[in-house]
């Protein structure tokens, strides 16, 4: 059975936690909150950066290559909520994160479930519009590979991460507001030699899952 941890930076935030009240916060929080431990810039972004420049063929054919990333950016990350765990418990991670405290869900069948029926209370509230849980291990990626499908497809950005992260091992839980959210192509793209920090309005959505303590419980490292 699959254990995930959870780190919080204050012991009120465990709390809450474990009496269910579980905090999904928008992308874009971690593209733009002030916290650096938890702060990704392209937390709603695929970025492909070709070795050697990112090679363009213009209208006329001309051949030019220019030393840029080409960059798909999920549309509205204000509308995109995530709950991120680990899949690993370490001191690296508790630093990384400023952690003070450390839970751990040994029954994620039970968690996933109690995350379901939260989603679904919420959209018959009309609160959300789609009913869609995405929930999985985060795809590390390198920038220098070809990204496949991945460019045009909002689920799949959302569920991935440079592979300059991937130590920190993150299992992920994510929904959107909106219906069609995670449609094929709702992205935009651009061309750039660097990524830019938007000023996005930052949200969250706290699902209610009631006692937790049945299914968690507070880890010491």
């Amino acid at each position: 059975m699959e254990i995930l941890y959870k780190y919080f930076g204050c012991d009120e935030h465990m709390r809450a936690f474990l009496k269910g009240q579980v905090y999904f916060n928008s992308l874009s929080y971690f593209i733009t909150t002030e916290d650096e431990s938890r702060r990704d810039e392209g937390e709603n972004m695929n970025v492909y950066e070709p070795d050697g420049g990112l090679k363009i063929t213009k209208i006329t054919g001309e051949k030019i290559v220019l030393p840029a990333s080409l960059i798909s950016r999920v549309r509205d990350p204000q509308n995109y909520f995530v709950f991120c765990t680990s899949k690993e418990k370490s001191r690296k991670l508790r630093d990384n994160f400023n952690a003070v405290e450390i839970v751990k869900i040994h029954n994620l069948f039970e968690f996933r479930k109690r995350v379901k029926r939260a989603i679904v209370r919420l959209r018959r509230k009309c609160i959300i519009k789609s009913g869609r849980l995405l929930e999985g291990p985060v795809e590390y990626y390198s920038a220098e590979g070809l990204p496949g499908a991945r460019h045009a497809c909002p689920d799949k950005i959302i569920m991935a991460k440079l592979d300059v992260f991937e130590y920190q091992k993150e299992y992920r839980f994510a929904f959107a507001k909106r219906k069609n959210a995670f449609a094929v192509y709702r992205v935009n793209y651009s061309i750039e030699d660097e990524v830019l920090c938007r000023g996005y309005p930052k949200e969250n959505e706290v699902l209610n899952l009631g006692n937790l303590s049945d299914i968690c419980e507070k880890v010491i490292l």
